[in-house]
């Protein structure tokens, strides 16, 4: 049987069991009809001939998170967390029978990242989670913002299996819930998409099929990383003239965040429209350019954004009162086509290092629905600036700001920003 699977590896056919199921992926439409119909009749010993959890490489982008938890040792980097509406109420056998059927439907969850004979692995647990909602009896929070900061903060090592926690808490008066994700496997697309099932059980008690798509499209973008490497590396590698210009970022206590919120009204390329204004603004409280900024970027092809997992990216920046929109555009367009090399190696080849960068844009391009549950990043920034836009109705762009150099920075970058709008 060995010999067979090996054979159909050297075509990019690979067999992956999991659970009671066969997964088989890569190039499996070039299967033949004799291979299928051996397939189909071994399924059953090929499943009972093994363990409990299976095991795929590490998607490449992911790396950048499990190398920065294992340099720094800090696991309390990488979490969201969602709060759930007050009109919910979290009633434990409700609660444990949600974590359950989570788990069941999304399987990603059920992972952990592991050393294996080639490298960093993930393995994927087919046997049950046997987690139970946390209630945290013993702790009184002032009010939900308070909940939800702690709860940003959690550390939770990607080598520890389970990444989906529910927990519950006194919050004031009230007693609330919510969701934690581990950022390794949840982007906005996953996010929105789990909270989507979550609010469907809650009215009808049923959930979707488990979800394995994300099999095929990890094997997907790493065939093309692979197609594209020599290409990929030799741009980043050309980038460091560019990114050697880069002025000196402010050496700044990083205090506690404030946030202030605008609207914009929508235009083709709001990005370049909005890093531009920014630039500019920060100009004129001389903090000239060129700054490095970073930028998450999604990997997901458009038309599989069902599919979960995380499949974000970390491109830069550059920050520069002096670029005239086509020349920026130019070059962020250039950055977009080029995001599939993983952070690290953008890094190391372009001599960037990201703990520069004194912003954080996050570019939401798609109207994101959270089913009413709370999110607040903003309350986790790490960067001194973070510029988060999302896409709202009616052709207006919702940004927030949130700064880390003091109250009195906040105020002033914010009234110039709004100037440069004006």
């Amino acid at each position: 049987m060995n010999t067979v699977f090996e054979q159909l590896s050297l075509r990019q056919i690979y067999c992956l069991p999991f659970g009671r199921q066969l997964i088989i992926y890569g190039q499996w439409q070039s299967l033949d009809k004799e291979e299928r119909s051996w397939l189909h009749q071994e399924k059953e010993r090929i499943i009972n001939s093994e363990n409990n959890s299976s095991v795929l490489p590490l998607p490449c982008w992911l790396n950048a998170i499990v190398l920065s938890e294992m340099i720094s040792s800090d696991c309390s980097q990488f979490g969201l967390f969602y709060l759930a509406p007050d009109s919910i109420s979290p009633e434990p056998s409700r609660l444990k029978s949600l974590l359950e059927g989570l788990y069941r439907t999304f399987p990603l969850l059920n992972s952990a990242v592991e050393w294996g004979d080639s490298g960093l692995t993930l393995r994927l647990f087919t046997s049950p989670y046997n987690g139970e909602p946390e209630y945290k009896g013993s702790v009184q929070y002032s009010d939900v913002q308070a909940f939800i900061r702690e709860q940003l903060q959690h550390p939770h090592s990607v080598f520890e299996r389970g990444m989906l926690r529910i927990v519950c808490a006194h919050c004031g008066k009230e007693l609330r819930w919510g969701i934690w994700l581990h950022h390794l496997i949840a982007d906005a697309d996953f996010v929105q998409k789990l909270l989507f099932h979550v609010q469907t059980w809650l009215k009808t008690a049923m959930w979707p099929e488990p979800d394995l798509n994300f099999i095929q499209q990890i094997w997907m973008l790493e065939q093309q990383l692979v197609v594209h490497r020599k290409r990929l590396q030799a741009f980043w590698s050309d980038q460091k003239t560019l990114f050697s210009t880069l002025a000196p970022p402010p050496s700044r206590e990083l205090l506690s965040e404030k946030t202030q919120s605008f609207t914009l009204p929508d235009e083709p390329q709001i990005f370049t429209h909005v890093t531009l204004l920014l630039s500019r603004a920060l100009a004129k409280l001389n903090i000239n350019g060129p700054q490095l900024a970073v930028a998450p970027v999604t990997l997901r092809r458009m038309e599989h954004n069902v599919s979960s997992g995380c499949y974000v990216n970390l491109l830069p920046v550059l920050l520069d009162a002096h670029y005239e929109a086509t020349e920026f555009n130019r070059l962020r367009l250039l950055w977009l086509e080029h995001a599939l090399l993983p952070q690290e190696e953008i890094t190391a080849l372009s001599g960037l290092d990201y703990r520069d960068a004194i912003v954080m844009i996050n570019f939401i391009g798609t109207s994101i629905e959270t089913e009413g549950f709370q999110h607040h990043p903003e309350f986790r920034s790490r960067k001194p600036i973070t510029l988060t836009l999302n896409q709202g109705s009616s052709g207006v762009w919702h940004a927030k700001l949130t700064t880390r150099w003091g109250e009195a920075f906040s105020r002033v970058l914010y009234s110039t920003l709004i100037e440069e709008v004006s």
